[in-house]
């Protein structure tokens, strides 16, 4: 589903054959990446797929191909809006973190979504998040994490926390530790 909506949205923003041309490269270029990946373990270490991720071809699941296609497109979508000047610099910190602006299609939609931002902020403002150091006060979307090259490396990446469950939570944990200088927004992308 998350692929089909990374197509949708390169069609809307390019034309429908250069954004199912786009989508189409992704697609292959990450699938032969990750089949690298996972057959020679480069790039990204070892590991491999369980059952549940089925079909395969050679091995890797089609589903990480239209994965990609999502993650591809919502940076995209995000880094366009942010092109204009580099936001970490202009906020001055080392991580920005945000949570999706929604839009109601139905009279359903306008009463879940509300909901949602309602308990994310109830039980977390992000104001706490964001600007102190407790580390209980600590939300982050994993799908858009925005790092500076030096903040990153100083808190090691991603290998102190792969075998964590809520990694994009820890990782920005980490960023409070040692940087200190953390954004979160809610409703920026």
């Amino acid at each position: 589903m998350g692929g089909d909506l990374g197509v949708v949205y390169f069609m809307i923003r390019y034309s429908n054959g250069l954004g199912f041309m786009i989508s189409v490269l992704v697609f292959l270029t990450t699938f032969i990446i990750e089949y690298f990946g996972s057959a020679y373990e480069i790039l990204f270490g070892a590991y491999t797929y369980m059952n549940q991720f089925a079909p395969k071809v050679f091995g890797v699941p089609i589903a990480i191909g239209f994965a990609w296609v999502m993650v591809i497109a919502t940076g995209y979508a995000i880094l366009s809006k942010l092109a204009i000047q580099n936001p970490l610099q202009r906020r001055q910190v080392g991580l920005i973190t945000g949570f999706p602006r929604f839009y109601y299609t139905n009279w359903l939609d306008r009463l879940v979504i509300p909901m949602m931002h309602f308990f994310v902020n109830f039980h977390l403002p992000i104001y706490l998040a964001s600007q102190t150091t407790w580390p209980a006060a600590t939300a982050a979307n994993g799908a858009f994490l925005l790092f500076d090259k030096e903040t990153y490396e100083k808190i090691e990446g991603h290998t102190s926390l792969q075998h964590s469950l809520l990694e994009e939570v820890e990782i920005t944990r980490a960023v409070k530790r040692q940087i200190r200088l953390f954004h979160c927004e809610c409703g920026c992308i």
